[in-house]
């Protein structure tokens, strides 16, 4: 199933108005931003709209604010962070009706490549019933509609359904893009077992999709608000939960049609109880957990319980292709991890630390300026290293392979005084400059500020491309597509990819591209510990193994004493 829709690669909308329906709808705690995954995802629309030298009115939701302007869910906020994250001010215009004389004078003084945020699209009563008025109100603005909210695509409201039949030129964003690009596929050809997990609140939005999915799914598994009407279809009291008592006769024929297909169809045996949702909704509340079939009536279900959580995560377990709406995946280009700008993504970033220059700046690679820049020297990039990388973007970006001494002479990395390039990963890009670097002699830094990547979406991808070869005794079809999403990311293309290699290849073609993509990372001493490489390492760089004098017994950490008497434990080898 492909997209069969034009997307914003399709146009160029140069000295056009654009509206661009996106989804901001993200928690707030005291006027902050709590989670900003979700300003993030809908970066690279904008970037690209914004080059093109359109003039972007960005709109969306927040909250439930039931057509009343209340303060507290005020897009203002957003409109704040999004000029952080773009590097480039995005004018918030506040009006009570979002669309009004002041927001239309706004828009007319644009610039090309200038943004703006409207208010919140439900501070307007019709927004939710996709009312002409207000679909034609935001259709006045623009020459060119943009929908790049996933997460609401499915609502028939004025900003994404309404407004579509004011405008001409109506195109998807780049999220809403990768997001049909991959259910299609991932529906169409499956990797079995097939997993499908369903969550949200109402059963009303997914009716099609439960159907769907079990005429393709092995396991679909049923969670969030939904499942209490499930629970209620099977005969459970549900207390005060969230039900949809239209919608019991369709959950029942779907528990039929499970069956009469011979999927399985996972629902919660325990759950998490309270007598209302906790205000605001991140807010701590004492938890407690009763099984689905002793709920009582005067409390609600929040959602699935340890027990439950327990039998998804073994059923998940055994999947290759899980559709979930998950919060991981590649940046889109590999520098954006590090940029300043970019550091608050967590896209890619499963676990990382964050700290600020001015209180706790990484260590993590560390690269002190070097002689030529009028510095001295502590990290450097290992030159045999650095000649068997391959000429992709990583390397590009990772080092530092010449610069402009203080007399304003070019010097390349082999003239260097320490004989290897310098590290610029994980130099400061924000504010200040670095000097030598592109001819900027101003300022510099060689400390990072932001978020220093731990374990990355990277690393899981290569990790299962490895364990899988391993386990298996041969590559399959998804440790390909693991291994090469890596590869098409730091090439830039597609045309790097492996395929047909002999297990023992493919071994190695892992380890070598998780040196490359970790590099300077501190991950590759335990790589070469965990694949027995110690020995081939320091062959190929004789002065390393010089000044590292390391055997197999001090390759392993020692064990806390305490913990082998408790355990019955023998110690790691020389300990």
């Amino acid at each position: 199933m492909g997209l069969n829709k034009k997307s914003v690669d399709d146009i160029n909308v140069k000295g056009q108005k654009v509206l661009v329906r996106c989804d901001f709808n993200v928690p707030l705690k005291e006027g902050k931003i709590t989670d900003e995954n979700r300003l993030v995802a809908a970066l690279p629309t904008i970037k690209k709209l914004v080059a093109d030298g359109g003039k972007i009115i960005l709109c969306s939701h927040l909250g439930k604010p039931k057509g009343e302007p209340k303060p507290e869910l005020s897009l203002a906020p957003v409109a704040v962070r999004l000029s952080e994250l773009l590097g480039q001010e995005v004018k918030f215009v506040a009006s009570p009706v979002v669309v009004d004389d002041t927001v239309k004078a706004a828009v007319d003084a644009m610039n090309d490549g200038e943004i703006v945020l409207l208010e919140n699209t439900r501070y307007r009563a019709e927004e939710t019933k996709n009312g002409e008025a207000f679909s034609k109100d935001l259709a006045s603005l623009a020459d060119v509609f943009v929908n790049d909210a996933f997460g609401t695509a499915h609502r028939a409201h004025c900003s994404n359904v309404g407004v579509t039949e004011f405008i001409d030129t109506c195109v998807v964003g780049y999220l809403m893009q990768k997001e049909i690009d991959f259910l299609g596929k991932a529906v169409e050809t499956p990797v079995r077992p097939f997993v499908a997990i369903l969550g949200g609140a109402k059963v009303a939005d997914k009716l099609n999709v439960i159907s769907n999915l079990l005429e393709k799914c092995d396991t679909l598994i049923i969670g969030g608000g939904m499942a209490y009407t499930f629970l209620k279809a099977k005969g459970l009291e549900v207390g005060a939960s969230l039900v949809d008592d239209t919608k019991l006769d369709y959950c029942k024929e779907m528990i039929a049609k499970a069956e009469t297909l011979g999927k399985k169809l996972l629902l919660p045996v325990d759950t998490a109880i309270a007598k209302s949702f906790p205000n605001p909704i991140d807010a701590e509340i004492p938890a407690e957990y009763v099984d689905c079939d002793a709920i009582p009536a005067d409390v609600l279900g929040l959602d699935i319980g340890p027990k439950t959580a327990e039998i998804y995560a073994e059923a998940a377990k055994t999947a290759k292709d899980i559709i979930e709406n998950g919060p991981y995946d590649l940046v889109g280009e590999y520098k954006d991890l590090w940029m300043n700008a970019k550091k608050t993504d967590k896209t890619e970033h499963i676990f990382a630390l964050q700290h600020s220059l001015s209180y706790l700046p990484s260590q993590y690679g560390i690269s002190y300026l070097g002689k030529e820049e009028n510095g001295w020297y502590d990290y450097v990039g290992d030159p045999v290293f650095f000649k068997n990388f391959p000429n992709d973007k990583r390397k590009e970006f990772c080092y530092i392979t010449s610069t402009v001494d203080t007399k304003g002479n070019r010097i390349d990395w082999e003239d260097f005084d320490i004989g290897a390039p310098f590290i610029r990963k994980y130099r400061n890009y924000g504010g200040c400059g670095t000097y030598g670097i592109d001819g900027n002699t101003s300022t510099r830094s060689s400390l990072s500020e932001g978020l220093t990547p731990i374990y990355r979406f990277a690393d899981v991808l290569l990790i299962y491309a490895e364990a899988s070869n391993k386990a298996e005794g041969s590559p399959n079809t998804l440790a390909y597509k693991c291994l090469n999403r890596v590869r098409d990311r730091a090439f830039g293309d597609q045309s790097h990819q492996y395929a047909g290699l002999t297990p023992e290849k493919f071994a190695d073609a892992v380890f070598d591209e998780f040196g490359w993509e970790n590099v300077f990372e501190f991950k590759r001493w335990f790589q070469l510990v965990r694949t027995e490489k110690v020995d081939e390492a320091i062959g190929k760089n004789p002065a390393i193994g010089a000044r590292l004098n390391a055997n197999k017994e001090n390759y392993l950490f020692p064990i806390p004493v305490r913990q082998c008497e408790l355990r019955g434990w023998k110690n790691n080898p020389g300990y």
